[in-house]
């Protein structure tokens, strides 16, 4: 279980660590990531209001950058260094000051990665990240044991299934009645004829 449920992850890291692994203990972030796919085919989930560019922000490249050289003097150095910087950005994205606690684990998550990171500034990796990262969801136990399989013919239901989700992130239905329409939908999905999945008659 994640805190708030942020269960999406990125499903392949590959692009972003060609100059090392991911060192730092938090592998886990609590964020909520959406590319166009799931926009356009989930509920409406968040609301959003503001955008934040990470590689425009110049102080952030040089907390970033300037770090490599400052691992002789260790983490305890960096972190008084550069930690104004990474905790204003982190400000500035929350619209509040985040706590001390918050700013913590920012920065012991900087200090554990920021030779991937600078060396991704300075090789401009990042001009070949992909457009849109590869999203997966990590789920929980039984989240999915409603959701049908895939069988033959059942296109039509899940036109439906899209079509009562836009309808909610257009305001047309409020969540609850999402939640009933959804209800009543899985029991007209069609491997409810056949609990192994196989429609009847086709065998």
């Amino acid at each position: 279980m994640y805190t708030f449920n942020f269960s999406m992850v990125i499903a392949d890291m590959g692009p972003y660590t060609k100059h090392g692994k991911i060192e730092s203990a938090f592998k886990f972030a609590p964020g909520f990531f959406c590319d166009r796919e799931i926009k356009h085919n989930t509920p409406k989930l968040m609301e959003e209001r503001q955008r934040f560019s990470v590689l425009r922000n110049t102080d952030l490249h040089e907390a970033m950058d300037e770090a490599v050289e400052e691992l002789i003097g260790g983490p305890s150095a960096y972190k008084e260094k550069y930690s104004k910087a990474i905790c204003d950005f982190m400000d500035k994205v929350a619209g509040r000051t985040c706590t001390e606690v918050e700013k913590d684990v920012l920065v012991r998550f900087a200090i554990g990665d920021r030779c991937i990171m600078a060396m991704n500034i300075r090789s401009e990796e990042y001009l070949h990240f992909p457009e849109s990262p590869q999203l997966g969801i990590d789920i929980d136990p039984g989240e999915l044991d409603r959701m049908p399989p895939r069988v033959e013919g059942d296109e039509k239901w899940w036109r439906s299934f899209k079509r009562i989700t836009q309808k909610q992130r257009k305001g047309k239905i409020t969540t609850s009645e999402l939640r009933d329409a959804l209800d009543v939908l899985l029991d007209k999905h069609p491997a409810k004829a056949d609990p192994s999945g196989i429609r009847q008659g086709n065998a």
